[in-house]
């Protein structure tokens, strides 16, 4: 008795010849799958260190961007200064007593009924 049941379990276990044949177009069509995944793999790789590159290549840019407008801003204020320095210098060479001081020097005389006064 105990043979049969093993020969029966021993029958359903082991595949036939046809599921073996079955098994084998399946890895077949396992192999041509993976040689299409390996396509779609590569390609998304290439995509992916395209996008890497260009993140890298935008922030390296930002980067030398950020850094030209604080030179700029810089120069910016050095010519601001600069130019209330030269303001400076304007407004005390052409004050009134200044100049009443040189045009005593020279011996001139302040005709006060000709001067007026211009403003910007």
């Amino acid at each position: 008795m105990a043979q049969p049941a093993l020969k029966e379990w021993t029958e359903t276990t082991n595949p036939s010849p046809v599921h073996k044949i079955n098994k084998q177009k399946r890895l077949a069509k396992k192999v041509t799958l993976v040689g299409k995944d390996f396509i779609y793999l590569a390609a998304v790789v290439i995509i992916a260190f395209a996008v890497m590159t260009s993140v890298v290549k935008s922030t390296v840019a930002l980067t030398n961007a950020q850094h030209e407008l604080q030179t700029i801003r810089k120069q910016q204020t050095k010519l601001q200064v600069q130019n209330t320095n030269a303001k400076q210098e304007i407004s005390e060479l052409s004050s009134r007593s200044r100049l009443s001081k040189i045009a005593a020097s020279a011996g001139l005389k302040l005709n006060e009924s000709s001067t007026r006064n211009v403003t910007k």
